[in-house]
């Protein structure tokens, strides 16, 4: 098994494989692309012509760490301000808001909004019912799709 870490980079000799399948998690970088591939080896050591190369960016197999959102601020009677800690992620896909107006939330319903920039941690919550109580969450996403859930809050439209 072979690896270069881009199109035109050194070949590296990573392992070798009597089976099917090569895992390769040493020294990879998140988010950076990588080329590999394979060359059949006979009993006696020679080894064939390396196959063409297949091209994969490498991304984590755990969630993101979540984030903390803060009680909603009221504007007016019609709009709710939420507010967020940044995401640490290195491989940050999105924020994504839920609301509901009962507990607890169920995520797996469509979100309320997906932001794709880290940067952006604030969301105005408009059109609000008077008199109702919103709760809300705040998944982060990283580009493996995995995720993680921020603390629940709630705030009434008054």
């Amino acid at each position: 098994m072979y690896r270069r870490e881009s199109l035109d980079g050194v070949e590296k000799r990573i392992g070798q494989s009597t089976q099917r399948q090569f895992s390769d998690r040493q020294g990879l970088s998140v988010g950076y692309g990588y080329v590999y591939s394979v060359a059949a080896v006979s009993k006696n050591g020679y080894e064939g012509r390396r196959s063409e190369g297949l091209s994969l960016t490498f991304t984590p197999d755990y969630p993101p760490p979540s984030v903390v959102l803060a009680q909603p601020v009221q504007l007016d009677s019609a709009r709710l301000s939420l507010s967020w800690t940044r995401s640490t992620e290195a491989n940050f896909a999105s924020y994504r808001i839920f609301r509901s107006t009962s507990s607890p939330i169920d995520l797996t319903a469509f979100p309320q909004v997906i932001i794709n920039d880290a940067l952006n941690t604030t969301y105005l919550d408009r059109g609000l019912r008077i008199g109702t109580t919103y709760f809300y969450r705040v998944l982060v996403y990283n580009r493996a799709g995995l995720f993680a859930a921020s603390n629940e809050v709630s705030g009434m439209a008054r």
